[in-house]
């Protein structure tokens, strides 16, 4: 065959190739089906309600485009957090399903009363709704039930861990934040008297009240002036002191004096209320936030017991003299 003849060949081979893939039929691309919920918009959900299996229940709702905690004076919810669920619960489709009968609810963990979560939301439209979120037999599959529907399907982007019943699993949980190097004064005052510590002209920590000839334990002082720099919430209560608090009549008070660049000193205050027994927490309130709110025992426990004598460096064993003969 000549050279001619060759690319003639070729040419026609990929007109014809072409032709076959553009007339090739093709299957049509998988589809969600019709949505699980017919009349949902993320932009119309009002109010959000979401249980667990263990009775943890926590309530949002939307004040304006914010939200907010229902429960909690209307404390700040972060919305990054709730968006993406609504926009997943938006595109629950009803194309992968898994039984039509409530015989199996129960095993799939989408039963009125046995569930690992249910969402309860209104529309801007007056409309309520409930939303069961079940097992997951894949990783990227979890059975979900809606409202009085016997139908189960799965949802390939959604699992019951994104959706907690707890306050923190929908807000911010940094209730104090202190850069270190910025804090320049801690005073601690507790039962057994004030703690004042500074710093000197060098950035070093002293303590005021350190005996004669004893030498400043830097460890402790350090980690005591991280706890006071940053302080994690459990549970915010609200903006009402009540007197079970103990706020009036505090276990300790800790004052933090901040200097920032060129800018002026500034204090904080976090006021250290009662003990809750039932969980081993606090009550606390910063004076930079409205809010009370509860902390873990760990976080707040060296400012309630700690004494001068906790700051002392211990002092450096003297070796016993070498008692052995000859030596």
């Amino acid at each position: 065959m000549s050279k001619r003849n060759q690319i003639l060949a070729g040419i026609l081979l990929a007109q014809v190739l072409l032709a076959v893939f553009v007339l090739w039929p093709r299957s049509a691309p998988a589809s969600a089906g019709a949505p699980l919920f017919a009349d949902f918009e993320a932009s119309d959900v009002t109010s959000l309600k979401i249980s667990d299996q263990d009775k943890n229940m926590v309530e949002l709702k939307k004040l304006g485009s914010d939200w907010v905690l229902a429960d909690a004076d209307s404390f700040p919810v972060d919305a990054s957090k709730v968006t993406p669920i609504l926009d997943k619960i938006a595109a629950i489709g009803t194309n992968r399903l898994v039984t039509r009968t409530s015989d199996s609810h129960k095993r799939l963990q989408v039963a009125a009363d046995d569930f690992l979560r249910k969402v309860e939301f209104t529309l801007s439209s007056g409309a309520a709704h409930t939303l069961f979120i079940g097992s997951a037999p894949g990783t990227r599959a979890t059975h979900v039930r809606a409202d009085q529907q016997s139908e189960v399907f799965l949802a390939s982007d959604l699992s019951s861990y994104e959706v907690g019943a707890q306050e923190t699993s929908w807000i911010k949980t940094t209730y104090v934040s202190i850069t270190q190097t910025e804090m320049i004064g801690l005073t601690v005052t507790n039962i057994t008297g004030t703690l004042q510590f500074s710093k000197d002209v060098s950035g070093a920590w002293m303590l005021d009240v350190l005996p004669a000839g004893a030498a400043l334990d830097t460890g402790a002082v350090t980690s005591l002036v991280s706890q006071a720099a940053n302080v994690t919430l459990l549970k915010p209560l609200g903006k009402q002191a009540k007197p079970e608090y103990g706020l009036d009549k505090p276990q300790a008070t800790v004052t933090a004096r901040v200097k920032s660049g060129d800018q002026p000193i500034t204090t904080l205050t976090l006021t250290i209320g009662a003990k809750d027994a039932t969980d081993n927490s606090y009550y606390v309130k910063s004076s930079a936030s409205e809010y009370i709110v509860k902390v873990s025992e760990y976080s707040v426990r060296d400012f309630v017991t700690k004494t001068a004598q906790d700051f002392v460096q211990p002092p450096t064993p003297t070796p016993a003299p070498n008692t052995t003969p000859g030596g």
